[in-house]
């Protein structure tokens, strides 16, 4: 099932998206049971997915940062989201892992 989720605001960092520098976020990860749902998905800056995927584990996503409000009541991300407000929206950035949170390396 394909859901669309009209572009906007960036609900992380509050500047304009299109479908170029945006995609999808699972509230509730896939890998965790999360449906593709209108409900569970959200629409966010490549750059801000990627930023909350390098900060916390499918798991801790999916108990403690499962909404946007949650999300942005982490320290890191408020200051993150401040940070990147102020760049290009079509500007390209990289985040690096956190040392508490590395991803496990596929084989």
């Amino acid at each position: 099932m394909k859901v669309e989720i009209e572009c906007g605001k960036c609900p992380i960092c509050g500047r304009y998206m299109n479908k170029k520098n945006s995609n999808l976020h699972h509230l509730t990860p896939k890998l965790k049971g999360g449906k593709t749902t209108q409900e569970n998905m959200v629409r966010l800056h490549i750059v801000c997915h990627s930023k909350i995927h390098s900060l916390w584990s499918e798991s801790q996503l999916m108990y403690d940062y499962d909404t946007i409000e949650k999300i942005m009541l982490d320290e890191r991300m408020i200051k993150f989201a401040k940070w990147i407000s102020t760049k290009n929206p079509n500007d390209n950035f990289t985040n690096k892992m956190t040392k508490t949170h590395k991803r496990k390396k596929r084989k």
